[in-house]
């Protein structure tokens, strides 16, 4: 069944009673300096800046902000230029006392289609390509990092009920992944549209709450 709640305190409610799927998260840790001098001058951009029309980027937004976690917004309509090709944007450049995190959010349903399908995981090779040149540039203080943002609709959810955000009437899970963790498993799905995605089972396996890489900046469920 889908959510239509009309409030975000109906969706705290509704979070109280959604369990997530499968065993225990391992928790990652290892803090990474932030090289502000570096942080400046390639990512001029601030969040009253950027305007985004998508509502998954909005609900991780929100999220930082209700945490007071220290982050960059990327304007993500213009493409950098390196060299004779050009680089898809990041989404946020997020520092915590987990670490110095290049983002790049990916918002999906769960469950997502008719078949009503857990943990859609897909990406395309250029979101790969572009973050990885991204972590190449930011250097070794820098770690890129994939965030899905997925947002529940039904009775189970990916992450456990405290750990859901609420955000304009919606319930999110947000779960992340080392970009090299997923590049080293991601598989072709769509030579069309040139998108890869991980093994469901590998995916579950290798993806961590957000709380895992964000550390003590991220505390108690919130709403906003």
């Amino acid at each position: 069944m889908g959510y239509n709640g009309p409030s975000a305190t109906g969706a705290r409610r509704r979070a109280e009673w959604i369990r997530p799927i499968g065993g225990k998260y391992h928790v990652l840790r290892g803090p990474i300096a932030l090289n502000w001098p570096l942080f400046r001058p390639l990512v001029p951009c601030s969040p009253s800046a950027v305007k985004r029309d998508n509502h998954y980027e909005r609900a991780f937004e929100a999220f930082l902000r209700s945490r007071g976690i220290p982050y960059v917004a990327v304007d993500e309509a213009k493409r950098a230029l390196m060299g004779d090709r050009s680089l898809k944007s990041l989404d946020f450049i997020v520092s915590t006392g987990g670490g110095s995190w290049l983002v790049d959010v990916k918002g999906r349903l769960f469950p997502s289609g008719e078949q009503k399908q857990y943990w859609k995981n897909w990406s395309t090779r250029d979101d790969l390509t572009s973050l990885s040149q991204w972590q190449r540039l930011f250097g070794g203080g820098f770690a890129a990092l994939f965030v899905f943002a997925y947002g529940v609709l039904g009775d189970r959810a990916p992450v456990d009920a405290e750990q859901l955000f609420a955000h304009g009437n919606r319930l999110y899970g947000f779960v992340a992944i080392p970009l090299e963790s997923y590049a080293a498993h991601a598989r072709a799905i769509s030579p069309r549209w040139d998108t890869v995605a991980m093994p469901t089972a590998r995916f579950r396996e290798l993806a961590r709450p957000l709380e895992s890489f964000f550390g003590d900046a991220v505390g108690s469920h919130a709403v906003a």
